[in-house]
């Protein structure tokens, strides 16, 4: 009986939602802690760069092993809607990557017995600042993750997208306040995968509907389904620029025909290719044997896939445990650099550096991550990363 009602609870969730009240709470409730004491860029000199993680849908899945807990061993004191909703973002597969609880949380939080999360988003982020900082000589004044329930539901998207809205303009007030200037000089970046990137989309949606004067500098879409629902909002002026990263080897990508008309796609349309928008597939070279991989979907976004639970499909990457997201400020200083490059980013390590490569009519270009990520320092993250288990064993790990 508790297998049933396991499984018809865990269906009923993909199609619908969890508890609207949890989303009620992260679109109106206070960001903790304030950001004032990160911020110190004078805006005078640099207009201050709040980054935002966008993590994509949470799927509940069981394994063969978990039967037996399922019967016999479920916490009575435990609902199946806080099991699946809350503990597997932290206890399953989908622990690794930026996430963080529902709302606009400061990545440098941390919170008791998900310390070990919240240890990866805090490395995860300030490696990202390092290469942004490098990249594009700015310095990013707070960093976040959005976490949101992660439904396979487009209403529940539109409700997390409302939460995101609102979260954006409170704390790009206190971006502003920190840094002494105008909350329309705070730069935003979006950092989204896979349905997080709806989200992002679905925020020209509530800036048409409320008008707070919000705009998105850079919104980065990983592995993001193109649906003909949301496709229409990248010809929106808050958008100043749009970035769609993906690759052929992503069948994710395209398999949601659940929430959309018709079906998902890896490109937009040819109706709706704004100048403000790029797309550009990625593709990953072996260094040693010059061979080419096609990432999956969750090389775009995850940490330490080949640690992960074999639940995802795995593929090579040649700077295992960072993922492709990490490096998003050198694909897009690529493409600033190449507007009329041909064919995919390739990604690479070279002479112990991440590099991204274009080719344009007359050049190849590329872009390099710099010393401070080297094939040393990448063994020493893998050990940390091996460090950073599940606080307590689980049935949905067993």
């Amino acid at each position: 009986m508790q297998l049933v009602r396991w499984v018809f609870f865990t269906g009923m969730l993909a199609m619908m939602s969890t508890s609207p009240v949890r989303l009620a709470e992260s679109a109106d409730s206070d960001l903790q802690p304030s950001v004032s004491s990160q911020s110190t860029a004078v805006c005078g000199a640099q207009r201050p760069v709040m980054v935002v993680f966008v993590h994509g849908t949470i799927l509940p899945y069981i394994k063969l092993g978990m039967v037996k807990n399922l019967l016999h061993d479920f916490p009575s004191n435990i609902s199946y809607e806080h099991t699946v909703a809350d503990v597997l973002r932290y206890q399953g597969c989908y622990q690794y990557q930026p996430i963080a609880d529902y709302g606009l949380r400061l990545l440098s939080e941390a919170d008791g017995v998900r310390s070990v999360v919240h240890k990866r988003n805090q490395l995860y982020g300030s490696l990202f600042e390092k290469i942004w900082k490098h990249t594009f000589g700015k310095q990013i004044s707070a960093s976040y993750a959005f976490g949101w329930d992660g439904s396979l539901s487009a209403p529940r998207r539109i409700l997390a997208a409302h939460a995101l809205y609102n979260s954006l303009v409170r704390e790009r007030e206190n971006v502003a306040l920190a840094n002494n200037c105008l909350s329309t000089d705070v730069e935003i970046v979006v950092v989204a995968h896979s349905h997080g990137g709806s989200l992002g989309l679905l925020l020209a949606a509530e800036e048409t509907a409320k008008q707070r004067g919000l705009s998105i500098e850079h919104l980065i879409l990983l592995g993001t389904p193109v649906q003909q629902e949301t496709a229409y909002l990248v010809h929106h002026a808050m958008f100043h620029n749009i970035w769609s990263l993906y690759s052929m080897g992503d069948v994710v990508q395209v398999l949601d025909v659940v929430t959309t008309k018709g079906a998902s796609k890896r490109q937009f349309p040819s109706e709706h290719q704004p100048a403000t928008l790029r797309e550009c597939a990625i593709e990953l070279i072996d260094e040693t044997t010059g061979d080419t991989y096609l990432p999956s979907h969750v090389q775009l976004w995850f940490y330490d896939v080949q640690h992960m639970h074999p639940f995802f499909l795995q593929a090579y990457s040649p700077f295992n445990p960072l993922p492709i997201s990490l490096f998003t400020p050198l694909i897009l200083k690529l493409l600033m650099d190449a507007p009329h490059h041909h064919g995919p980013v390739r990604m690479g390590k070279k002479d112990g550096n991440v590099f991204a490569s274009v080719k344009t009519d007359h050049v190849s270009l590329e872009s390099h991550s710099g010393h401070f990520v080297t094939t040393s320092a990448l063994k020493e993250l893998t050990l940390s990363y091996a460090l950073f288990k599940p606080y307590e064993k689980h049935f949905l790990m067993s």
